[in-house]
């Protein structure tokens, strides 16, 4: 009987490893992001659920955000950062095939 008290533990456990390395794994990404000078186009975005949005500038780093109802990337947008910042901007092709300045944005959870 005493052995299923704690049998009870084991999802909870899990679970939290689980949150854990997926925090972890955000949070490298914003370190990766910030301090990394990027030139990158956007590649591929997945949406969660309409709860985060993730925008791969490679095929092994994105940008992650929670905000899914406003203003977004777009696949193709280019993404321009210097190192050590957290600001970048964003360029988008414009009806002529050209890219120009689309809009500032600051990754934030630093």
């Amino acid at each position: 009987m005493k052995n299923n008290k704690y049998l009870n533990f084991i999802p909870i456990i899990f679970s939290l490893i689980v949150v854990s390395f997926f925090l972890l794994r955000a949070q490298n990404e914003i370190n990766y992001f910030k301090e990394n000078k990027i030139n990158l186009k956007i590649i591929k975005v997945d949406n969660y659920f309409d709860k985060s949005l993730q925008f791969y500038y490679d095929e092994n780093h994105c940008i992650t955000t929670t905000d899914t109802k406003n203003d977004t990337l777009r696949i193709g947008d280019s993404i321009s950062k210097i190192n050590n910042s957290t600001k970048f901007k964003v360029f988008r092709k414009n009806k002529f095939g050209k890219y120009t300045f689309y809009n500032d944005y600051e990754i934030s959870g630093i």
